[in-house]
């Protein structure tokens, strides 16, 4: 979902998936949701909602649920997670990837990368925070770099300097709220 989903077009998008494009046309959240929920009544399904950032934005997911269907949300922020359940058991606290881990991930995405450049590859993945998205993302791009003969050294200068851009904005983005 992200910081500021547009919850409308997120339930379309699932309505998609289900293989209708009838979502596209609700006029309403609440419209859209009917509509989802219909498609989900007999269905048996685990429905995933990741990266919730304000519990508000997890309640259509929440109704459009069918009796078979379970629900997984996924937050970043602890007070989040807390909010979906009044079982505190249900919450499972992901610990943050480690540096070996990090990079074991990093080496089973682009292993030729890792063994030619491993310095380099290891101060990036300690750029990018060990997040697993980010170094699958940069681990796939320098293996495609890589299989073209393109200079992977420079690019990997660039997505260090571009994950301390992004810590940067993340500051700031924290010090305006």
């Amino acid at each position: 979902l992200g910081q500021n989903p547009t919850l409308l077009s997120v339930l379309s998008s699932w309505g998609s998936a289900l293989g209708t494009d009838t979502l596209l046309r609700a006029p309403t959240l609440d419209a859209a949701c009917e509509q989802l929920a219909g498609l989900l009544v007999r269905k048996k399904m685990l429905l995933l909602v990741d990266d919730v950032w304000d519990s508000s934005h997890l309640a259509p997911f929440l109704a459009v649920r069918g009796p078979k269907c379970r629900v997984v949300a996924t937050t970043r922020e602890p007070k989040v997670a807390e909010s979906f359940t009044s079982t505190p058991a249900l919450v499972y606290p992901l610990p943050v990837l480690d540096e070996p881990y990090g990079m074991e991930l990093f080496q089973a995405i682009a292993p030729q990368i890792a063994e030619q450049h491993p310095r380099e590859s290891l101060e990036l993945v300690r750029a990018l925070e060990c997040l697993p998205l980010a170094i699958h993302v940069a681990a796939r791009l320098l293996s495609t770099e890589s299989r073209y003969g393109w200079g992977v050294g420079e690019l990997i200068e660039d997505l260090k300097g571009g994950a301390a851009i992004l810590k940067i904005g993340r500051a700031s983005c924290r010090e305006r709220v």
